[in-house]
């Protein structure tokens, strides 16, 4: 069957005010933290599929944001390692030590058109609301999907990630953490001659990691990902609606989703690429 590979769009408008805040669209009941609480504390709040949580003071007053990735770094998959290598109470290192303190923000009041533009600019899946210094609220990517729900003449395969970053199943688990903190991947395929066999997320990692005995580099680099990876994967097919996608996201609670195609994997689409093909 002959497909176009020229990619296609949707219209921002189509979904949205464009004109409207940013707050109109954002989370606003935000789970947060303080710079006294510990790792293992925040590294257990994101076990229940937190992605990034903000550390405020008493008044809400922002000084930074400690993200999935943070904490993956800090366990073994990056620089912050050595950080939690070198000190005795490791995990229970005050969150302070990791969390990022230079983070971009946007104004509760700025248009949904403009946050999508700040967003492409910047590269990153949620920026914290601001106004005064106190944090209003988190706008992600999650919560452009949320809202989209018009239906548009756009399949998966013209906007989806094509030959996706894989891990295979014999790699160690270090080796999967560092692929995930250096290219800031939220998940990763897990193939075995094209054909998916699961896939592997920060939140199987940090699950693994956290329990039992103390971290270590021989613990990561024994640990296969087979043994941490889920192996039972929504997947999509590439002549899937775009809605339906969403559709099927919403319900499952995933920000991407691995596209099959005679049992092969073909590509991943995420929300990232959903955003990407908005026109404004």
């Amino acid at each position: 069957m002959f497909r176009s590979s020229q990619p296609k769009g949707f219209e921002l408008k189509r979904f949205f005010n464009p004109r409207q805040p940013a707050l109109s669209i954002a989370s606003r009941d935000l789970t947060v933290t303080s710079d006294s609480s510990t790792v293992n504390t925040v590294a257990k709040l994101m076990l229940n599929r937190y992605r990034r949580v903000p550390v405020v003071s008493n008044n809400m007053e922002l000084s930074g944001i400690v993200t999935i990735i943070d904490i993956l770094n800090f366990l073994g998959g990056g620089e912050k390692f050595k950080l939690y290598s070198r000190k005795a109470n490791g995990i229970d290192m005050p969150v302070k030590n990791i969390k990022n303190q230079n983070v971009h923000t946007i104004n509760p009041n700025m248009s949904i058109l403009k946050s999508l533009k700040f967003f492409r600019n910047r590269g990153k899946g949620a920026y914290p609301l601001i106004q005064n210094g106190i944090l209003k609220g988190i706008i992600s990517e999650w919560d452009f999907i949320e809202n989209m729900t018009a239906p548009v003449d756009v399949r998966v395969e013209s906007i989806m990630t094509h030959k996706p970053i894989i891990a295979r199943k014999d790699y160690s688990v270090w080796d999967a953490a560092k692929m995930m903190c250096r290219g800031g991947f939220r998940r990763l395929p897990v193939t075995e001659q094209d054909i998916l066999l699961g896939i592997v997320t920060p939140y199987d990692i940090i699950s693994y990691l956290v329990k039992g005995e103390r971290v270590s580099k021989h613990k990561l680099q024994s640990a296969r990902v087979s043994s941490v990876m889920n192996r039972f994967v929504t997947t999509i097919e590439p002549d899937i609606s775009i809605i339906e996608t969403i559709e099927l996201m919403r319900n499952k609670k995933v920000g991407g989703l691995p596209v099959i195609e005679d049992e092969e994997l073909v590509g991943i689409i995420t929300e990232r690429d959903i955003l990407n093909a908005l026109v404004i």
